[in-house]
């Protein structure tokens, strides 16, 4: 027996308290607990006798928690995080655990094994993370809106991660998990995978075209979100699968959707103020989720290649039998079209407009125009 996790001159009749036990010098399996090391203390879990540092659940002035950096009062300078807490090693980064952190870099011990989803989220004043060669797993947005961060280096020994001019990628430099908000985008050839968040908020490339290489599979959820992309952004024929909100929030105002692409996610132009054209250059895709195009100008055209096939009929009010029906949408029936229109420069398409806007559901009724 340890002690209490409150002292007892804190506790209240409406608070409870817990005995905190320890065995061979360290803590037994537990949540939420706390150590101070040097001039922070840290919250952090115990799951089969390794630490994992967690956030903190903070009540809010407004009434509500809200996600707190789990080391208090928030770092400034160099953070050291612990190599043990609890008698435990530290093995873990959990989701946010330094959410919104102060520091302007950070030392990271050898014990560390995974590096949670969002763990470095919005730490403005993050310069410089070496990553140690113990880490096996980099969870999604990790170090989504670290806007100056421009030194992320990888251990050399590390077996998983490698990193360069800042840059984030595998070991094999096939899947890019994080680009600097700094550098003006240029993805390598023989990139497949563009990790969920990779390019979020890169600010250095809102004037210059964007293009995918011809090695390029997937493009992941948020992938260039928050860009304002308001150049080309051509897109590879061999792309297979574009995520969920991939291109929220930019700028362009015509995109292709290569022949090659089998699944799109919900709201993969969500926000796209400017988006006055679509065009298919293929077969509808395989799979589509809800609301592909919520959050667009009404105006919005697709254009679909005369031909292709999945596509509800020229003069019916059907969707294609594999995408989502709009009831699942909560927007009752399609809306009919009023109007159609071509597009000279491309021959042999014909055009469907798509209701967006509210919901951004497809509505297939109108005439079809086959331009000569």
């Amino acid at each position: 027996f340890v002690g209490w996790d409150k002292p007892f001159d804190c506790v209240s009749n409406s608070m409870t308290v817990a005995a905190i036990y320890k065995k061979d010098g360290k803590l037994l399996d537990g949540k939420n607990y706390t150590e101070k090391v040097g001039d922070y203390t840290w919250t952090f879990d115990v799951e089969n006798g390794e630490a994992t540092i967690v956030s903190r659940q903070v009540l809010s002035q407004y009434g509500y928690y809200e996600t707190s950096c789990g080391v208090e009062p928030s770092p400034s300078g160099v953070l050291a995080v612990p190599a043990t807490l609890g008698g435990c090693p530290v093995v873990g980064l959990g989701s946010s655990a330094l959410y919104n952190c102060g520091m302007t870099s950070v030392t990271l011990p050898q014990t560390l094994v995974s590096i949670g989803n969002f763990a470095f989220e919005s730490c403005y004043n993050l310069t410089q993370v070496d990553v140690p060669a113990s880490v096996e797993a980099i969870g999604e947005g990790a170090f989504r809106n670290c806007s100056q961060l421009r030194n992320l280096m990888v251990v050399s020994g590390n077996l998983h991660y490698t990193a360069e001019d800042g840059v984030l990628y595998d070991k094999g430099k096939t899947a890019i998990y994080f680009w600097p908000q700094q550098k003006a985008i240029e993805i390598p050839s023989g990139v497949c995978d563009i990790g969920p968040y990779a390019f979020f908020n890169n600010y250095a490339s809102r004037d210059q075209s964007v293009t995918l290489p011809s090695s390029v599979t997937n493009v992941g959820q948020y992938a260039f979100q928050s860009c304002y992309l308001n150049e080309e952004v051509n897109l590879n024929e061999g792309l297979v699968s574009i995520g969920s909100c991939a291109f929220e929030y930019n700028s362009f105002r015509s995109i292709v959707i290569p022949y090659t692409v089998k699944r799109m996610g919900s709201s993969v132009f969500y926000g796209c103020n400017q988006l006055s054209s679509v065009f298919f250059a293929g077969n509808a895709p395989e799979y589509v989720e809800v609301n592909l195009y919520s959050d667009t100008p009404a105006g919005l055209t697709t254009f679909v290649r005369s031909g292709s096939t999945g596509w509800a009929e020229a003069g019916s009010t059907e969707l294609p039998e594999q995408w989502p029906m709009p009831d699942q949408w909560g927007n009752g029936s399609p809306r009919p079209i009023d109007t159609w229109t071509t597009y000279p420069d491309l021959p042999a398409m014909y055009t469907v407009t798509f209701v967006a806007g509210n919901g951004g559901y497809i509505s297939g009724a109108g005439k079809r125009t086959v331009v000569a």
